[in-house]
């Protein structure tokens, strides 16, 4: 029974470095490497690629010890798991990689193909990479424009790629009606759907059928869930308090009033139809530290 069990919470925000890196390769690897090469394994597209994916998880389940996770270790630690981090992102995407060409190799060339991994009907927007147009008269958001290797010259063993070879790839946006779940699907014009509720981009709000989002004059964020009339106040609120802990448990200074951080600017980045972007500035004033750990220092920095 661990009801009585002290709990740390001051680890959550330490080395959120190590916290970002932990969320992004175990999604990788969990929602997406493997399951896709299970699909294919069990559908005759792909041989077995368990061996690879053992090694993935003993990598990633290294750095998932007490010290390490918590990031209260000493920084070699953690550098060191910054590397199997890394592997462990480099053998995911190695398994993903040779999946998508063994589905290029029994589809062609001709045809766009989208695999849905989870166990939900899909009915949404879906990125699109392509050397090629979208099939179909199709209402697509462009995103960017890349020069790429194609994929079959880098598995070719006895080519060498030079610059000629470099190819443009459109990265868009594109809504797609109804994916089975657990699927691979070749998409054909009836895939594309040209009938959803626009993305409405101010340079202070985002809105679209299912949630309104607007920033107030403070920095904080409203959302109303609009399906549900669900109504979320004061979001996104960012404040300093002082620390005058041993390093490893959080202790405040006695009536420290918590310095916040004013918005200072809003960048459109990016403006419908299937997606908007913004991205919020905030400028903050800390002091450098705590005098006597009684009181802040007068001197701030950045």
């Amino acid at each position: 029974d661990n009801v009585r069990n002290f709990i740390l919470p001051g680890t959550f925000s330490s080395r959120l470095y190590l916290k970002r890196q932990n969320a992004y390769s175990t999604w990788r690897l969990s929602k997406i490497a493997e399951p896709l090469q299970t699909l294919l394994e069990n559908t005759g597209f792909s041989s077995s690629r368990q061996n690879q994916i053992r090694y993935a998880w003993k990598l990633l389940l290294q750095n998932h010890a007490h010290d390490s996770i918590c990031g209260c270790s000493v920084d070699p630690v953690h550098r060191e798991m910054l590397t199997r981090f890394e592997k462990t992102n480099q053998v995911s995407n190695g398994i993903i990689s040779r999946c998508l060409r063994d589905i290029a190799n029994k589809v062609s060339k001709d045809n766009f193909v989208v695999v849905n991994l989870s166990n939900y009907e899909y009915t949404g927007v879906l990125k699109l990479k392509t050397d090629k147009k979208p099939p179909g008269n199709i209402n697509a958001q462009k995103i960017s424009v890349k020069k790429e290797f194609p994929p079959e010259l880098l598995y070719n063993i006895q080519k060498i790629p030079v610059q000629e070879d470099y190819t443009n790839y459109t990265e868009s946006l594109v809504y797609i009606n109804k994916l089975p779940p657990c699927s691979l699907n070749v998409l054909n014009t009836e895939s594309f759907s040209s009938k959803f509720e626009p993305v409405n981009v101010s340079v202070d709000s985002l809105k679209n059928e299912f949630i309104e989002l607007k920033i107030n004059k403070d920095g904080s964020l409203y959302i109303k869930n609009l399906v549900n009339n669900l109504e979320f106040k004061n979001l996104h609120l960012l404040e300093n308090r002082a620390d005058i802990g041993d390093t490893y448990n959080f202790n405040p200074i006695k009536k420290d009033k918590p310095v916040k951080s004013p918005l200072k600017n809003i960048f459109v980045i990016e403006k419908g139809p299937l997606r908007g972007k913004l991205r919020l500035v905030y400028e903050m004033k800390i002091s450098e530290k705590a005098l006597n750990n009684k009181k802040r220092s007068r001197k701030t920095i950045k």
